[in-house]
Protein backbone atom coordinates (compact mmCIF):
# COMPACT_ATOMS: atom_id res chain seq x y z
CA UNK A 1 0.00 0.00 0.00
CA UNK A 2 1.49 3.46 -0.48
CA UNK A 3 -0.28 6.71 0.68
CA UNK A 4 0.36 9.79 -1.47
CA UNK A 5 0.27 13.31 -0.85
CA UNK A 6 -0.26 16.03 -2.90
CA UNK A 7 0.04 19.67 -1.11
CA UNK A 8 -0.09 23.44 -2.67
CA UNK A 9 1.39 25.91 -0.25
CA UNK A 10 0.90 29.26 -0.89
CA UNK A 11 3.59 31.66 0.81
CA UNK A 12 3.22 35.74 0.29
CA UNK A 13 6.43 37.55 -0.47
CA UNK A 14 7.73 40.20 2.26
CA UNK A 15 7.43 43.43 0.76
CA UNK A 16 6.24 42.05 -2.44
CA UNK A 17 3.99 43.73 -4.97
CA UNK A 18 0.36 44.94 -4.14
CA UNK A 19 -1.65 46.03 -7.24
CA UNK A 20 -5.27 46.73 -7.46
CA UNK A 21 -6.54 44.95 -10.01
CA UNK A 22 -9.84 43.64 -10.71
CA UNK A 23 -10.25 40.22 -9.64
CA UNK A 24 -11.78 38.05 -12.30
CA UNK A 25 -13.04 34.91 -10.20
CA UNK A 26 -15.06 37.54 -7.73
CA UNK A 27 -14.92 41.03 -10.03
CA UNK A 28 -14.21 42.97 -7.32
CA UNK A 29 -11.62 45.83 -7.26
CA UNK A 30 -9.22 44.64 -5.01
CA UNK A 31 -5.18 44.62 -3.49
CA UNK A 32 -3.51 41.57 -4.99
CA UNK A 33 -0.80 40.45 -3.05
CA UNK A 34 2.69 38.58 -4.56
CA UNK A 35 2.99 35.18 -3.64
CA UNK A 36 4.72 31.50 -4.57
CA UNK A 37 3.24 28.59 -4.80
CA UNK A 38 4.52 25.34 -4.10
CA UNK A 39 3.01 22.06 -5.41
CA UNK A 40 4.22 18.52 -4.75
CA UNK A 41 3.91 15.40 -4.91
CA UNK A 42 4.78 13.38 -1.59
CA UNK A 43 4.88 9.00 -0.77
CA UNK A 44 4.29 8.48 2.69
CA UNK A 45 4.62 12.02 3.29
CA UNK A 46 8.21 12.18 3.40
CA UNK A 47 10.32 11.13 -0.41
CA UNK A 48 9.18 14.18 -2.37
CA UNK A 49 8.14 13.06 -5.41
CA UNK A 50 8.15 16.11 -7.61
CA UNK A 51 7.84 19.67 -6.53
CA UNK A 52 6.99 22.80 -8.53
CA UNK A 53 7.38 26.84 -7.20
CA UNK A 54 5.20 29.23 -9.32
CA UNK A 55 5.33 33.15 -8.96
CA UNK A 56 1.48 33.98 -8.64
CA UNK A 57 -0.57 37.02 -7.27
CA UNK A 58 -2.93 36.61 -4.71
CA UNK A 59 -6.73 38.37 -4.78
CA UNK A 60 -7.04 40.33 -0.99
CA UNK A 61 -11.13 39.72 -1.60
CA UNK A 62 -11.55 36.03 -2.53
CA UNK A 63 -8.09 34.65 -1.88
CA UNK A 64 -8.52 33.47 -5.82
CA UNK A 65 -4.81 33.37 -7.50
CA UNK A 66 -3.61 34.14 -10.77
CA UNK A 67 -0.22 33.93 -12.71
CA UNK A 68 2.20 36.90 -11.92
CA UNK A 69 3.94 36.98 -15.31
CA UNK A 70 0.13 37.87 -17.13
CA UNK A 71 -0.27 41.00 -15.30
CA UNK A 72 3.70 41.75 -14.99
CA UNK A 73 4.93 40.45 -18.07
CA UNK A 74 7.88 42.79 -18.05
CA UNK A 75 9.06 40.77 -15.00
CA UNK A 76 9.94 37.78 -16.55
CA UNK A 77 11.96 39.30 -19.26
CA UNK A 78 13.82 41.77 -16.38
CA UNK A 79 14.23 38.22 -14.57
CA UNK A 80 15.37 36.28 -17.73
CA UNK A 81 17.92 39.12 -18.10
CA UNK A 82 19.16 39.23 -14.67
CA UNK A 83 19.63 35.59 -15.08
CA UNK A 84 21.41 35.86 -18.45
CA UNK A 85 23.83 38.56 -16.95
CA UNK A 86 24.31 36.67 -13.85
CA UNK A 87 25.16 33.21 -16.17
CA UNK A 88 27.99 35.76 -18.06
CA UNK A 89 29.47 36.73 -15.02
CA UNK A 90 29.89 33.11 -13.69
CA UNK A 91 31.17 32.28 -17.16
CA UNK A 92 33.27 35.07 -17.02
CA UNK A 93 34.46 34.32 -13.50
CA UNK A 94 35.30 31.21 -14.70
CA UNK A 95 37.19 32.05 -17.74
CA UNK A 96 39.61 34.33 -15.52
CA UNK A 97 39.88 31.27 -12.85
CA UNK A 98 41.23 28.89 -15.66
CA UNK A 99 43.64 31.57 -17.29
CA UNK A 100 45.21 32.42 -13.41
CA UNK A 101 45.49 28.95 -12.85
CA UNK A 102 46.84 28.38 -16.24
CA UNK A 103 49.17 31.25 -16.02
CA UNK A 104 50.20 29.81 -12.27
CA UNK A 105 50.80 26.49 -14.02
CA UNK A 106 53.14 28.19 -16.42
CA UNK A 107 55.06 30.08 -14.19
CA UNK A 108 55.07 26.35 -12.01
CA UNK A 109 57.09 24.95 -14.63
CA UNK A 110 59.37 27.78 -14.96
CA UNK A 111 60.37 27.57 -11.62
CA UNK A 112 60.46 23.92 -12.28
CA UNK A 113 62.49 24.21 -15.15
CA UNK A 114 65.30 26.89 -13.42
CA UNK A 115 65.87 24.30 -10.37
CA UNK A 116 66.89 22.06 -13.12
CA UNK A 117 68.89 23.90 -14.54
CA UNK A 118 70.65 24.95 -11.51
CA UNK A 119 70.67 21.34 -10.08
CA UNK A 120 72.33 20.72 -13.37
CA UNK A 121 74.85 23.48 -13.52
CA UNK A 122 75.40 22.70 -10.07
CA UNK A 123 75.93 18.73 -11.15
CA UNK A 124 78.32 20.03 -14.09
CA UNK A 125 80.31 22.07 -11.82
CA UNK A 126 80.81 19.64 -9.19
CA UNK A 127 82.16 17.26 -12.29
CA UNK A 128 84.38 19.54 -13.07
CA UNK A 129 85.87 20.20 -10.04
CA UNK A 130 86.85 16.27 -9.52
CA UNK A 131 87.74 16.05 -12.97
CA UNK A 132 90.50 18.82 -12.11
CA UNK A 133 91.05 17.23 -8.71
CA UNK A 134 91.77 13.69 -10.37
CA UNK A 135 94.31 15.61 -12.65
CA UNK A 136 95.98 17.23 -9.91
CA UNK A 137 95.95 13.88 -8.10
CA UNK A 138 97.59 12.56 -11.57
CA UNK A 139 99.68 15.21 -11.57
CA UNK A 140 101.28 14.35 -8.16
CA UNK A 141 101.73 10.89 -8.82
CA UNK A 142 103.27 11.41 -12.19
CA UNK A 143 105.63 13.95 -10.56
CA UNK A 144 106.69 11.63 -7.75
CA UNK A 145 107.10 8.74 -10.48
CA UNK A 146 109.39 11.12 -12.72
CA UNK A 147 111.35 11.98 -8.94
CA UNK A 148 112.03 8.23 -8.25
CA UNK A 149 113.13 7.62 -12.12
CA UNK A 150 115.60 10.98 -11.44
CA UNK A 151 117.19 9.71 -8.36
Amino acid sequence: MIIWSTKKELNRVKDGKKPRLKCLSCNHEATFYECFVDENIKAYFVVEIWKQTKRVLQCGECLGVCDFYQIFPEEKVREQQAAAAQKQQQQEAEAKRKQQQAEAEIKRRQQEAEAEKRRQEATAQKQEEERKRQDAELDDELAQLKRKLGK
